[in-house]
């Protein structure tokens, strides 16, 4: 190949190579984005380079767990210094979350939340903030509907007619082996029997399972 021809390129790959960017160098957009706030700026390369969800899902698993922890605070000072200053309205009033240092509050109507007004005016809030943990700059009272709590459903445990029917429908399918199927059996009479052991203590034998 031309010597000459070989220099052209050799000096064209140098050029390329000067005017290629860092890819985990800030842009000029982003420096101008977050001037004032370097961890801004951590965040925003670290979402542009990771071609993964591993960078998104671990700041929206952070940004869960603050709120909680936000909330758990906010939560214990409202016992000890709003809820006194509330005893007498008659009604509940419910704390949804925290964001970006706003407590959310929720009442049922207008005239509750007047009432509530008043009492954070009057002193309770200052109160409530200078006992708080968490950085709470505003409370923000909210007219809705208070979400019902979530209960907790009673888990089905399976009766042993139902476990073999189950084993049977697999057998039936050829799903599962009959010796397969014999094992599931015995493992199922082994935890009905242990249970049962459990649930009389130790100074009672339950009832022996065939």
């Amino acid at each position: 190949m031309d010597p000459a021809r070989n220099a052209w390129i050799a000096r064209m790959e140098q050029l390329r190579a000067r005017r290629a960017t860092d890819p985990s160098a800030p842009t000029r957009a982003e420096r101008a984005r977050h001037q004032h706030d370097p961890a801004g700026l951590r965040r925003s390369i670290m979402l542009r380079t990771d071609p993964s969800l591993r960078t998104l899902m671990d700041m929206s698993v952070a940004a869960l767990t603050r709120q909680r922890r936000e909330l758990a605070a906010a939560a214990s000072a409202w016992r000890d210094t709003v809820e006194i200053h509330m005893r007498d309205l008659g009604f509940p009033v419910t704390l949804l979350g925290v964001r970006r240092g706003v407590l959310m509050i929720v009442v049922a109507d207008q005239a509750q939340r007047f009432l509530v007004e008043q009492k954070l005016r009057g002193g309770a809030k200052k109160h409530f903030q200078s006992n708080c943990r968490a950085s709470i700059r505003d409370v923000r009272i909210v007219v809705g509907t208070v979400p019902d709590p979530i209960v907790p459903q009673e888990r089905h445990t399976r009766t042993r007619d139902e476990a073999e029917q189950e084993i049977q429908d697999h057998l039936d399918a050829g799903l599962i082996a009959p010796e397969h199927a014999a094992d599931l059996r015995e493992s199922w009479r082994k935890a009905e029997r242990e249970a049962l052991e459990r649930d009389a203590g130790p100074d009672r034998s339950g009832p022996s399972v065939p």
